[in-house]
């Protein structure tokens, strides 16, 4: 006779089973067409507005993490009307800042939060989501326009909030791409913009390189981890960032210095000895004050803010040959394997990393001139990605700011 645990547990074990096979049927799918259909591009929204400045309203993290920063660095840059700062499930608040009014909420905030911080905006914008999915069906209840900066591996058909947004601001070319083939496939009626990810160069600053004598990767907190196909459930991958490449690498080549920049509290305990763990920094412009040429080799990246925050301190990267890190200059492009794995329940292509064509790499650089690779990296960030190229996108785009 089987006992009610044994049970249950097979019960649980067969539901498993259905729930990854559903997830990963959803792999190719195109995003399918809102309940109901809406007709208002973001033109007709705001063309009876009048000529008021529009009010804009920014919802999202204020915390030591990717999105935090860029919710910052927006708005230093551009200026808001208001800010619905959303608490992170586990990190601090970094500080308010001033001149722009803040509403503090947890990710559990009533439709009256919600409605309240609503109140006199013409457009709400988030990255990469809204955190609250219902803060998008408040905004458009009340005819509110609706504006994403996408992170990629975050789309998918199974996001609510998809086709209730206005216009995606991309902030590079394959998330460009990515969403026209979507719009072109479901009839959706988004606005697509493409205005390069804006990195701050006074606060991340240059520093010229001129040789390389040590090697920085930025974990960062790790990012999310990806899970592979399996039979009965899904296998789990290595992190983002790539700090199992980095370990692999750093064995074949025992010489040469790695400094980390981590987050994370529990690293493995047995790294090679030419790995370094540097503390963390409360200021994160300062990350990129030592090392000479940043390894970076992600899985996969929806902006790749930091990649973009060390070239604009004139470190040259190396990173992986596949979108969108291949849009920005490396000094060395990594072979990957790519796989589609889960996140969340999002299936998506990731990128494995050749380790040993990574510790090549740094053997070939290491102790050589990379002035030149130093100054372009610098460059080439002042030209595309720096705030005064950004805000004259966006104003070219919207005329909002």
């Amino acid at each position: 006779m089987t006992n009610d645990n044994s049970g249950k547990s097979g019960i649980s074990q067969i539901r498993r089973v259905i729930e990854n096979r559903l997830a990963w049927r959803q792999l190719g799918k195109m995003p399918g067409k809102p309940a109901v259909a809406r007709s208002n591009t973001l033109a007709e929204k705001l063309q009876n507005k009048g000529p008021e400045p529009l009010r804009v309203g920014i919802a999202g993290f204020n915390s030591p993490t990717g999105l935090g920063y860029q919710n910052r660095d927006l708005v230093t840059h551009v200026g808001f009307s208001k800010w619905l700062c959303v608490k992170h499930a586990y990190l601090p608040n970094l500080p308010d800042m001033p001149g722009i009014e803040t509403s503090h909420v947890t990710l559990e905030a009533s439709d009256e939060e919600l409605d309240s911080w609503l109140e006199g905006l013409d457009c709400v914008l988030f990255y990469e989501q809204p955190q609250i999915d219902a803060l998008v069906c408040r905004a458009v209840a009340k005819e509110i326009a609706v504006i994403c900066i996408p992170n990629w591996e975050w789309l998918s058909p199974s996001v609510t909030w998809l086709h209730d947004v206005d216009l995606f601001i991309c902030p590079n070319e394959h998330t460009l791409n990515l969403l026209k083939n979507w719009k072109a496939n479901c009839g959706a009626i988004w606005d697509i913009a493409y205005v390069p990810a804006p990195i701050d160069t006074d606060r991340f600053g240059y520093k010229e390189r001129t040789k390389c004598e040590s090697f920085l990767f930025v974990n960062g907190n790790g990012g999310c981890t990806p899970y592979f196909k399996g039979f009965l459930r899904d296998k789990r991958g290595p992190m983002r960032k790539g700090l199992a490449t980095i370990i692999e690498a750093a064995k074949l080549v025992p010489d040469i210095p790695i400094y980390i920049r981590s987050q994370l509290k529990k690293l493995p305990v047995d790294l090679p000895v030419n790995i370094e763990i540097l503390p963390d920094e409360a200021d994160n412009s300062k990350i990129y004050n030592i090392g000479d040429v940043a390894i970076q080799p992600s899985l996969f990246e929806g902006t790749g803010l930091q990649l973009l925050e060390t070239l604009s301190t004139g470190m040259p990267l190396i990173s992986t040959d596949a979108p969108p890190m291949n849009e920005m200059p490396n000094i060395s492009r990594l072979p990957v394997q790519s796989r589609y794995a889960r996140i969340a329940n999002n299936i998506i292509p990731v990128n494995l990393p050749d380790y040993e064509f990574l510790a090549k790499s740094m053997r070939e650089l290491f102790e050589t001139d990379i002035s030149r690779e130093s100054a372009a990296a610098r460059d080439f960030i002042v030209q595309n990605h720096s705030w005064p190229v950004a805000k004259a996108a966006m104003n070219k785009l919207l005329g909002l700011f």
